[in-house]
């Protein structure tokens, strides 16, 4: 990437500050059964948004490695809805899933270049451009407005997308996302978590649950 500040050290290799931590702890942990819980507290070294220009940043986060199933992906989202409600009681989870979003596109009939531009035009909520795209490659844009418009409740905008569904992947996305759901409610933060398929913009880097925090 050219947002990575590399450097020759002296004996003439290539170094990076790392602009990301992830990477940093797959390479160095091992392949070991069951699932591995790890969090970070790391500075990282990437361009600050809306600028030009290279920042020093602490990053906190965790890492789910191995065999992460849905109790894992519950036991994230609740600790993030705990960690909003720790900073204020008025806040919202905002939930997705890229590999049905994903899934959705590739069965919508656009090109490639195309389902990006629909991605950008989803996490935007711009159902002007993405009607017009669909117009462009004669496709019928009707299940990609559904995803732009469909957001809140969860029982209501699954149910509301349920009818885009085509096969199997896509169906098991859905499903878990509804077990997600279930769970966080059934943890008192029912009112508090919304469906939003315009969360999540990365299709080659996330492939399943997606979600942002957001607080008054």
């Amino acid at each position: 990437s050219d947002s990575v500040l590399t450097f020759m050290d002296q004996g003439g290799k290539l170094m990076a500050l790392k602009p990301d931590v992830t990477l940093s702890i797959v390479k160095n942990s091992k392949d070991t059964p069951g699932v591995q819980k790890l969090y970070y507290n790391e500075n990282v070294y990437r361009v600050a948004k809306g600028s030009r220009s290279f920042r020093e940043m602490m990053q906190v986060g965790l890492e789910l490695l191995g065999d992460v199933d849905d109790y894992c992906i519950s036991e994230v989202l609740t600790l993030a809805a705990e960690s909003l409600g720790c900073i204020s009681g008025d806040f919202i989870l905002d939930i997705s899933h890229m590999g049905l979003v994903g899934g959705i596109l590739r069965s919508s009939g656009l090109s490639s270049e195309g389902r990006d531009r629909a991605m950008a035009c989803l996490h935007q909520k711009n159902s002007h451009e993405l009607s017009a795209l669909c117009r462009a490659e004669n496709c019928d844009p009707q299940n990609l407005l559904t995803l732009v418009e469909a957001a809140g409740d969860p029982r209501t905008v699954l149910d509301a997308v349920e009818n885009l569904v085509r096969d199997a992947h896509q169906r098991e996305s859905l499903d878990q996302l509804r077990r997600i759901c279930t769970v966080l409610a059934d943890f008192g933060f029912g009112d508090r978590v919304r469906v939003d398929f315009s969360v999540g913009t990365d299709m080659k880097y996330y492939s399943g649950v997606v979600f942002k925090g957001y607080l008054d």
